[in-house]
């Protein structure tokens, strides 16, 4: 887990890393900038339009709670409240959870949900006698895997595993079975919580367990969603040129599981409007343009006419033109040039904004990185 982190772990074992949180015994600081310092209680109560946008004064605190979990040995079998089972909800709400698998050995096991047909009286019986493993839904885990912890959901996972873990900020737990683990401080056994987890459980069908990602895009980068709930969404990206991500006015957090990544300062952005601040805005082509390094059809923002097309400058930066079309592509066919709305760059310093046939694009049978083919022509007086 230590090369998931920037920070160094303490010494001693790590079960868990929390990378974003708002909580009164460990809330998230700015790492740099004017508001380095600054936690993240602070800013959600000075500043929630500018973090939060349209949910501004929706959340007395963060919503979501992001962890990495190192669990070498089985943890135990839990369950985190809904709103709706037996009325004990806590005043900090209910607790829906997913888990990205990461790392995860031979002998690594997820347990999520139980087998149809499984009743109070069935768990009680199994606590009992120690059985309970039979009646869970079991899940051989492989990187990559992403897993769906509705609240109410009886889970576990173990036996060298690493996982990033999204969850609403709610830390309350239910422990149902602890596999006989003795706690190191106090030689004890740890306590359960029996009565509480069976009154939070959902036994009707749920959608716990491993998720199908859906493949919204593949250039300029690999765009897969994974959850797609009332709590939150999660997306993962990969790809080796740069890209977009987010919509306006709603907050995005990004987390770097592999590789590296480095992202722009969204304070040095500018959007050119209706009305172009500088003359060079107005008319003219994109200066010290090297090469194109891809096009992305925006159909996660739901916008199949919107195109974001990447390229390269001869000082090192990268573009972004933002390209609206009037219609969608012909199946099987090409638009050359497109008849487009507007464009709008978003990095560079000059930039096109009314004269969107300045920017000439072909849009080839398959839209990707490799297969379009940019031009860019001198600009007309």
């Amino acid at each position: 887990m230590a090369g998931l982190l920037t920070a160094p772990l303490p010494d001693g074992p790590a079960g868990e890393a929390w990378i974003l949180s708002d909580r009164d015994d460990h809330a998230s600081k700015v790492a740099n900038g004017p508001l380095m310092g600054h936690t993240i209680s602070q800013l959600m109560e000075q500043s929630q339009d500018q973090l939060m946008g349209k949910l501004a004064q929706s959340f007395r605190r963060f919503p979501l709670l992001l962890k990495f979990l190192n669990a070498r040995e089985m943890l135990s079998v839990q369950v985190h409240p809904g709103y709706t089972r037996g009325g004990l909800a806590p005043a900090a709400g209910a607790k829906t959870e997913a888990w990205v698998v990461l790392e995860a050995g031979n002998e690594s096991r997820i347990y999520a949900g139980l087998h149809p047909g499984t009743t109070t009286e069935i768990l009680e019986q199994s606590l009992a006698n120690g059985s309970l493993a039979e009646h869970l839904s079991c899940i051989t885990p492989k990187p990559g895997d992403g897993v769906f912890i509705p609240a109410g959901t009886v889970h576990s996972l173990g036996d060298d595993i690493v996982v990033f873990e999204i969850q609403q900020n709610n830390d309350v737990t239910f422990r149902l079975y602890d596999w006989g683990h003795v706690d190191a401080k106090t030689k004890q056994p740890r306590p359960l919580q029996i009565e509480q987890a069976l009154a939070c459980i959902d036994f009707a069908d749920s959608e716990a367990g491993l998720v199908t990602a859906v493949v919204e895009s593949e250039a300029p980068v690999k765009r897969e969603r994974l959850f797609h709930c009332e709590p939150f969404c999660l997306w993962r990206l990969s790809g080796e040129f740069p890209f977009t991500v987010g919509v306006e006015n709603a907050p995005r957090v990004l987390v770097c599981t592999r590789g590296k990544a480095s992202a722009r300062d969204p304070l040095s952005l500018r959007r050119a409007g209706p009305e172009a601040e500088l003359p060079q805005e107005r008319s003219g082509t994109i200066a010290n343009v090297v090469f194109p390094t891809g096009i992305d059809r925006r159909d996660d923002l739901g916008c199949p006419n919107r195109f974001d097309v990447y390229y390269g400058m001869a000082d090192s930066r990268i573009g972004v033109a933002r390209l609206d079309l009037q219609e969608s592509p012909p199946p099987g066919g090409a638009a050359d040039p497109p008849e487009a709305k507007s464009v709008t760059c978003l990095i560079s310093d000059t930039f096109l904004a009314e004269n969107p046939r300045i920017l000439s694009l072909r849009l080839p049978k398959k839209i990707s990185k490799h297969e379009a083919e940019f031009r860019w022509p001198q600009a007309s007086n």
